[in-house]
């Protein structure tokens, strides 16, 4: 696929909430970013949606290969690995807890609620940033989680917002495989993975 990246750049920012937008893609045959800076006060959940669906009209991207990044980051930290995740149910109510290891720690991140307020996949992407938040990343916060089908592939979009001075939104993706959750935790890690990496100037 050849991407227009004046284009595509140019139509998120018309995306109104959107203060700046960059696209980076140094190797055609590799991943792009995108990094995206928001207005005070805008509604990051809105104009992370309205970034997905511009990404799949005006340049039917793959989700996949796409990130929206934090530039300057300047420590270098291990990325979480995905260890496993449980489930409790309480009637109308779900408990989730996610595990990672990052390094050779565990951290196990929590998040429960009402499934009719709070969507499972919902929780299962808040339980993976409450484990974020105990190896002392972020902050962060889960935006939204989209089920979609694109090419004839299903793939779970987390939108997670990073909160260090400035609001960016991080956008992962990851196929469905056996588990819609399993996917959600690998979505949201794909998220905030660029963040917790070194960024190369």
């Amino acid at each position: 696929m050849v991407m227009d990246l004046p284009e595509v750049q140019e139509a998120v920012r018309q995306i109104p909430g959107v203060a700046a937008a960059t696209i980076r893609w140094p190797d055609p045959l590799g991943p792009a970013s995108l990094r995206v800076e928001f207005d005070e006060g805008a509604n990051q959940q809105a104009i992370g949606e309205a970034i997905i669906r511009t990404l799949v009209d005006v340049a039917d991207v793959d989700l996949a290969t796409m990130h929206l990044e934090r530039a300057n980051v300047v420590e270098q930290r291990p990325r979480p690995v995905f260890q496993g995740l449980s489930l409790e149910r309480f009637d109308d109510e779900l408990a989730v807890e996610v595990h990672l290891r990052v390094d050779t720690t565990d951290v196990r991140g929590r998040s429960s609620g009402v499934l009719a307020d709070r969507p499972e996949l919902r929780l299962v992407a808040e339980a993976t940033v409450d484990a974020l938040h105990r190896t002392q990343a972020g902050p962060f916060e889960v935006r939204d989680v989209q089920r979609l089908e694109m090419g004839g592939t299903e793939m779970v979009v987390t939108t997670v917002a990073i909160h260090d001075g400035h609001s960016a939104a991080l956008i992962g993706a990851a196929v469905v495989g056996l588990d819609a959750r399993e996917s959600t935790v690998r979505a949201t890690l794909d998220a905030v993975n660029r963040v917790l990496s070194v960024v190369a100037h």
